[in-house]
């Protein structure tokens, strides 16, 4: 089943945040009234979407979700690019730029050209992308150190 089958989106706007008693946290949110709305004014996947808000404000207090939250600019409504997603971005094209036009990192890893080079880089790293770099730590932390010892041969 596709992940927008079955999820319940909104747009909310953060009231609070407490620590409960039991060692959890306790978030409160404003629902924008236009996700909550009825009417036949609505398309028919804005009704849809709108009636899944609501049967989320009738489910018992113990019920279990799993929240994604992305955060939004004030202006613009894009979405804002938390830090540590920032720094695995600015990886994937340090990675891509080395392997394509550095001749010496080339080398140094071990690749005759681009295509050897990124196919050393994945090995070495243990990720199937380079995009893994944004989500995998640890690889991440092995390409900054990679970087900076060639950097500083």
């Amino acid at each position: 089943m596709e992940t927008a089958d079955i999820t319940i989106k909104f747009e909310a706007q953060l009231v609070s945040t407490s620590m409960t008693a039991n060692g959890g946290h306790k978030v409160t949110l404003r629902v924008n009234p236009e996700d909550v709305l009825d009417g036949k004014h609505l398309s028919s996947d804005q009704a849809k979407s709108n009636g899944r808000v609501r049967s989320l404000m009738t489910q018992s207090p113990s019920t279990r979700y799993m929240c994604v939250l992305v955060q939004l600019a004030e202006e613009t409504d894009e979405a804002v690019v938390q830090p540590d997603a920032e720094e695995g971005k600015k990886a994937v094209a340090a990675f891509s730029l080395l392997c394509r036009s550095n001749k010496d990192w080339q080398r140094w890893v071990g690749g005759d050209n681009e295509e050897e080079t990124v196919s050393v880089m994945k090995e070495v790293l243990g990720i199937q992308s380079r995009k893994d770099l944004i989500t995998n730590d640890e690889a991440l932390a092995e390409f900054n150190r990679m970087k900076e010892t060639f950097f500083n041969e």
